[in-house]
């Protein structure tokens, strides 16, 4: 080979590497974090809903658990002493 076909090589070769250089593309992050927003919605919505039914299934429990509380307090024989001594600065 000549130095000139050489050279017409060199220039073909770097001409090639510039034009796959620019084929290359970015990716899409605005995708991806589209992707990522749809997914954390989603899970927040799942543990918004699971948050509520707990609470849903607790607050009678709750209510239930005070009444009863309340009707065993209410229910104890409270007797008043005598003797205003036994329980002084009352």
């Amino acid at each position: 080979m000549s130095p000139q076909e050489i050279r017409e090589l060199q220039a073909q070769l770097q001409e090639q590497h510039i034009q796959v250089e620019m084929d290359i593309s970015k990716p899409d992050l605005t995708a991806a974090l589209r992707d990522i927003r749809a997914q954390y919605e989603s899970i927040a919505a799942k543990n918004i809903a699971e948050a509520e039914e707990w609470y849903k299934s607790k607050v009678p429990e709750a209510a239930g658990s005070g009444l009863a509380t309340l009707r065993w307090v209410l229910a104890i024989p409270v007797a008043v002493p005598a003797d205003p001594g036994l329980f002084p600065g009352v």
